[in-house]
């Protein structure tokens, strides 16, 4: 009988340090979403010789998305090239909890696309490398290039593994910065031939996102 006493009161000290523990994790997660450093209506018509004209969004897609604001928006420059720039930010914390939301390689496949090609391109850039996703994907004879990464704060990241790594090294802070997610989309036959224009207009969004200082850590 004390044996089993004994049991009950160890399964009742492992329940406590369970629930004790669970406690100080979530406290370590609870926090506020800092504000974008500048509004993402606010990105520029004009990117140097781009032009760019809002489109509106399926309000399917809106509601899938489940962001907090977004841009969708066609740009062209001189010579033609049309890439579509679409940017969404997720600024409440039960959406910057999620690890990478509404991955664009599962949104483009669930669309009937086929992903013929995909590769990390280093874009290189004033603010250091910013890696990004290339998919080449393919649908009745059509063919498009799509990239896109995310960013919280200064840091730029596109897998799971990274950012979970970025959110376990903002454990404890009372203010996380915002989920974004950059995705751009061009015709093209390949990834070498449609990764130019994107590059260039993808340096130029990286600049306007910067153009005002974030507070939060680079989490290098």
């Amino acid at each position: 009988m004390k044996r089993f006493e004994s049991r009950i009161w160890f399964t009742a000290a492992v329940l406590v340090l369970c629930y004790l523990g669970t406690a100080w994790v979530r406290a370590g997660y609870s926090f506020a979403v800092k504000p974008l450093g500048r509004d993402l209506e606010s990105m520029p018509l004009e990117l140097d010789d781009w032009r760019g004209v809002d489109t509106p969004l399926d309000d399917r897609v809106r509601e899938v998305l489940n962001a907090q604001a977004t841009v969708n928006r066609a740009y062209t420059n001189a010579r033609g090239v049309e890439i579509v720039a679409h940017i969404s930010a997720w600024l409440s914390p039960a959406s910057v909890s999620e690890v990478a939301p509404h991955v664009p390689k599962l949104c483009y496949t669930n669309s009937g696309w086929m992903i013929v090609e995909e590769r990390e391109v280093q874009v290189k850039s004033p603010l250091g490398d910013l890696p990004v996703i290339a998919l080449l994907c393919e649908k009745q004879g059509e063919r498009i290039v799509v990239a896109y990464w995310y960013q919280m704060g200064n840091a730029r990241f596109n897998s799971v593994g990274e950012a979970r790594r970025i959110h376990r090294s903002l454990w404890g802070e009372r203010e996380w910065p915002a989920t974004v997610k950059v995705l751009l989309q061009t015709s093209a036959d390949s990834i070498k031939s449609g990764m130019p224009a994107i590059e260039q207009l993808a340096l130029l969004i990286q600049r306007e996102m910067s153009a005002v200082p974030e507070k939060a850590s680079d989490f290098e």
